[in-house]
């Protein structure tokens, strides 16, 4: 019974998240239609990927219903976590070499996996706490790309980490808040980000 209510909190999640993605990225607060979850939360195409068989716009959580979202879905694939609550990115850094991968090691390289599969250019893992504020991880690069490109003003929460992630390798990542992080990065400057990987700038 606790599981089911566990993956129905983390549905609905999933829910509210694609609803502030739409208004974030439509850049309109009344848009909310323009990602949703995706079949199975991504399951359908991890099976089809099994087979050799590629599933556009099915390799994470969030999928595009426009056709003006799927540009974003080209640059990133984006999983969604709920819950959690002991899940903190130090518990890479700290726990043993003999100790197995930590809750939130297992999220990132679903994660990177999700992008290797899609071959998206960047990920991003977003994650809420129960009575936390939502945080958002992207690869450094993406970060560093978006301030290249971009006069906003930085998000004032910063957690940056380089560490190994078992199966992936070394990962260089930068964790901000949710809404700092819509804040920062405008969804022209993004387009342009994508436009670029495209020609391998």
């Amino acid at each position: 019974m606790r599981r089911g209510r566990g993956k129905a909190k983390g549905s609905q999640y999933e829910r509210e998240i694609c609803v502030r993605l739409s208004a974030w990225w439509m850049e309109d607060e009344d848009c909310d239609d323009a990602f949703w979850r995706s079949h199975s939360s991504g399951a359908r195409a991890t099976v089809r990927h099994r087979k050799g068989k590629k599933t556009i716009g099915q390799d994470s959580d969030v999928c595009a219903t426009r056709k003006e979202a799927i540009a974003l879905l080209k640059l990133m694939t984006i999983e969604i976590k709920r819950g959690h609550n002991k899940v903190v990115p130090s518990d890479i850094i700290d726990k043993p070499r003999s100790a197995k991968p930590s809750a939130f090691e297992n999220h990132l390289r679903q994660a990177i996996e999700s992008s290797e599969k899609a071959k998206t250019p960047f990920w991003m893992l977003i994650h809420k706490r129960d009575r936390r504020i939502e945080m958002v991880y992207i690869p450094m690069k993406l970060f560093d790309a978006i301030i290249n490109h971009n006069n906003a003003e930085q998000p004032k929460t910063k957690i940056r980490m380089f560490a190994k992630v078992r199966g992936v390798g070394w990962v260089s990542f930068i964790g901000v808040h949710l809404q700092e992080f819509f804040d920062f990065a405008q969804p022209k400057v993004l387009q342009q980000i994508l436009k670029e990987s495209k020609h391998g700038r």
